[in-house]
């Protein structure tokens, strides 16, 4: 395994994190949803118009609603 400072000569540091969201995405990790939130949200900040808000919010309440049917509240 290559360390992490000759991973970033390789790829681009955006390319190296939207791999690692693929790879959440794609083995179904619930519980790092929140992170892709996050990234999305951030992503569509940097560049406007790369998602419609509509679509954004679909994505955002459709991530969490994921998160909330596998990880339910914990009773009080």
């Amino acid at each position: 395994i290559l360390p992490f400072a000759a991973l970033q000569l390789l790829a681009p540091p955006v390319r190296l994190v939207s791999a690692a969201l693929w790879k959440v995405l794609k083995q179904r990790d619930v519980m790092q949803y929140g992170v892709v939130e996050e990234f999305v949200t951030s992503a569509c900040e940097t560049v406007p118009g790369l998602l419609t808000p509509r679509h954004q919010v679909k994505l955002a309440l459709g991530l969490r609603a994921r998160v909330t049917l596998v990880v339910p509240n914990p009773v009080l």
